[in-house]
């Protein structure tokens, strides 16, 4: 997820794609504080269970049912609010943030079904901005994890198959 975001930012960068930095650092600053919380409460309710795969199922049932609002959402016409506030996009960030660590997703669907109800953003800035709080995320996400685990005993060798197809699904992504 981590290559993709910065693969497709990369281009959307290259390419002058407007982008609105403020937005877009707001909305990152939440999704990394809401990534931590995510990612410990997540570790926390796996480690107090004897029953790891009910909370994996919690988790896939809480996404299913993001994934169908989103697609309603998506189909069906909704007030939506252009909101300015600092405050308010931080919060956003935070959510979005807590719920694609919980989930263990990259968050982008979800991401761009609210930036476009919260901000009134198009579907394409909704989802250039998403690419944009995703990179931070993830890179987040990634930092913690290179500072907490024993990245040495994983086979990283999948990660060369991995790369070169998520390079190639940020070009894609972002040319689409």
């Amino acid at each position: 997820v981590f290559v993709m975001s910065v693969t497709s930012t990369a281009k959307h960068l290259r390419s002058k794609t407007p982008i609105d930095k403020k937005t877009v650092l707001l909305l990152a600053l939440g999704s990394v504080a809401g990534g931590f919380a995510g990612n410990r409460i997540f570790d926390l309710l796996l480690k107090s269970t004897k029953f790891p795969d009910t909370v994996r199922g919690i988790q896939s049932a809480v996404l299913g049912v993001l994934l169908i609002t989103v697609i309603v959402f998506v189909n069906v016409r909704i007030k939506r609010f252009k909101l300015k506030n600092p405050v308010a996009m931080v919060i956003a960030g935070c959510l979005l943030g807590f719920l694609a660590a919980f989930l263990g997703i990259g968050g982008g669907p979800i991401n761009v079904a609210v930036f476009t109800l919260l901000f009134s953003l198009t579907m394409k800035d909704a989802a250039v901005c998403s690419v944009a709080v995703i990179f931070f995320s993830q890179l987040t996400n990634l930092s913690a994890f290179f500072l907490t685990s024993p990245v040495l005993s994983y086979d990283l060798k999948m990660l060369l198959v991995i790369i070169p197809c998520a390079v190639l699904g940020g070009l894609v992504g972002a040319r689409l």
